[in-house]
This record gives C-alpha cells, structure tokens and sequence, in this order.
C-alpha cells in the first residue's frame, strides 16, 4: 500500500522501508515469498525511481528477483519470474495462487 499511493518518496521508501522488504526474501512461509515477489515485480519495478535509475537499490531489488526466481516454491518462482506487462493474469488466479498455503 505504501508503494501503490505513493505515500513515502521513493528515495525515502529505499532508504528506510526497502532494506527490510527485501529480508522478506527468506521468510520461511512461502506465501509471504508470493506476495514479496508480486509486490517486487509488479509494483516496486513499475515506479519510475527503479526504471529511470541504475541505483543500489534497483540492484538490490533485481538481486532479490533473481533468488526468488530460484526458490524452492512453484509459486514463488512463478511470480519473481513473470513481468504483468508481457503476461495477462486474471486477479482469480493471482489470488488463488498466494491463497494456496
């Protein structure tokens, strides 16, 4: 929600807030590996702060991708790996695939 309304700077959001997403990486419930992947790929890398800059934090968001791309979860691995502008899904299947643990 916080990246969706813009309610931080972004420059902000990757200073104070980002750092402790991207632990979420490791979490051990892989539904909470879904939603950060959704969240990376279909909304953080979608704002122009990550798109017009090649940062470190970009770098640490695309590093954080690439090990969710390669979890040990279908569904994690699913969604780090899809791009929602080259690939349509219906919200039902979105939702069915985090709801699935």
């Amino acid at each position: 929600t916080v990246i969706e309304d813009d309610c931080l700077p972004m420059d902000q959001f990757a200073v104070h807030l980002m750092p402790h997403l991207l632990t979420l990486a490791n979490d051990r419930v892989p539904n909470v590996r879904v939603l950060l992947a959704k969240t990376l790929r279909q909304t953080l890398l979608e704002k122009d702060y990550f798109l017009a800059s090649a940062s470190c934090h970009q770098e640490a968001v695309e590093q954080t991708i690439m090990a969710l791309q390669m979890d040990r979860d279908s569904d994690v691995k699913y969604f780090a790996s899809i791009h929602p502008a080259s690939t349509k899904i219906s919200e039902d299947a979105m939702s069915t695939a985090s709801s699935t643990y």
